[in-house]
């Protein structure tokens, strides 16, 4: 099962120009934004520049929900459209495809008892 990822980033209202910080929520191509409070906002930067990352997990899917989580901080977050919805649990639900270069015997190989082939001189 994946897992998405959750971002603080930070800017300035275009029509504002005031500062804003926002949680960007990455979800293989579907992205969505979250203004956490203030109080959230600094446990949040705190707590994600140590390296630290948050995830998302699938919520009630009647629902649709995400569960939003990053050391103590959690959130359910709503997806307004059905269509980004399926497309998340799909993702989500899915398994990465296992990678097929599997390089884990080499290490045991003894290249001595390897087979000659003919006509090969070393």
């Amino acid at each position: 099962m994946r897992t998405g990822t959750i971002e603080i980033h930070s800017g300035i209202g275009k029509a504002s120009g005031k500062p804003y910080t926002q949680l960007k929520l990455t979800v293989g191509k579907w992205n969505g934004f979250l203004f956490p409070t203030q109080f959230e906002t600094e446990y949040l930067k705190d707590y994600l520049k140590d390296g630290q990352t948050g995830t998302i997990t699938l919520g009630k899917a009647e629902q649709k929900e995400l569960h939003l989580s990053a050391g103590d901080y959690t959130h359910t977050y709503v997806v307004e459209s059905a269509l980004e919805f399926k497309y998340i649990r799909s993702f989500l639900e899915s398994n990465p495809t296992p990678s097929t270069d599997n390089q884990s015997n080499d290490a045991s190989l003894d290249l001595e008892k390897e087979d000659v082939q003919e006509g090969f001189n070393l």
